[in-house]
């Protein structure tokens, strides 16, 4: 084979191997926040998968749930996550254990918030009352 045959043959390849793949090559998902409080619901949506095909949804690597894409190739899904922390979710697509598509998320408590705003508005109080009761 000579240069100008290995060229189209290239070519061909490229444009070939996503469909024989069955790999959604364009699929997307995106979060409804990216950051989230620990018990508080978040919406994923996904595009761009193949179409009615299963997939497998990974928590940091631990299977959470699996589902089947739409003739449209769409999907969504809720997380309401049990703790703080970084979660990345990652689609795979079942049959190929191929990733698809991932997002990260980060969950807050709402007490690591909480607590310290309470401190600082009962240190505020303290400070306002002993003022209110010096005496010039």
């Amino acid at each position: 084979m000579n240069k100008q045959q290995v060229l189209p043959i290239f070519l061909l390849a490229l444009l070939i191997s996503p469909l024989v793949s069955g790999v959604a090559a364009a699929a997307t998902i995106t979060p409804s926040s990216t950051t989230a409080l620990v018990n508080f619901p978040v919406q994923f949506t996904l595009a761009g998968l193949n179409a009615s095909t299963q997939y497998t949804v990974y928590l940091n690597g631990v299977s959470y749930s699996t589902f089947t894409s739409t003739t449209a190739g769409e999907a969504s899904l809720t997380v309401t996550f049990s703790a703080a922390g970084t979660y990345i979710l990652t689609l795979k697509q079942n049959g190929t254990g191929a990733v698809v598509v991932s997002a990260n998320v980060t969950v807050t408590d709402i007490m690591e918030i909480l607590i310290p705003c309470i401190v600082l508005l009962v240190t505020i109080s303290i400070v306002m009352s002993i003022v209110k009761n010096i005496k010039v």
